[in-house]
């Protein structure tokens, strides 16, 4: 068992940055259906199906993070626990 309340796996995503912060408007995006991970390059793509001018494709773009390449990002240290 782990150790850790939050579980070896959501402490390793948020040691390493990984995980989406929190906007004023998650909640209205959550209510319309996008996760909090949804990426903009995803827009892109169901803008390329859906066609970009969609009423759907600007409600993602609104609600997506912006895709990171992770160039230019160090960290002082990770903790990786094991959990068996």
């Amino acid at each position: 068992r782990c150790s850790s309340p939050m579980g070896a796996h959501t402490e390793l995503a948020l040691l390493l940055g990984v995980l989406p912060f929190a906007s004023a408007s998650s909640a209205a995006c959550s209510e319309m259906g996008f996760a909090p991970s949804l990426l903009c390059s995803s827009c892109t793509k169901l803008g390329n199906y859906i066609g970009s001018g969609d009423a759907l494709v600007a409600e993602c773009q609104r609600c997506c993070a912006e895709d990171d390449d992770g160039a230019g990002k160090k960290f002082a240290r990770a903790t990786l626990e094991v959990c068996q």
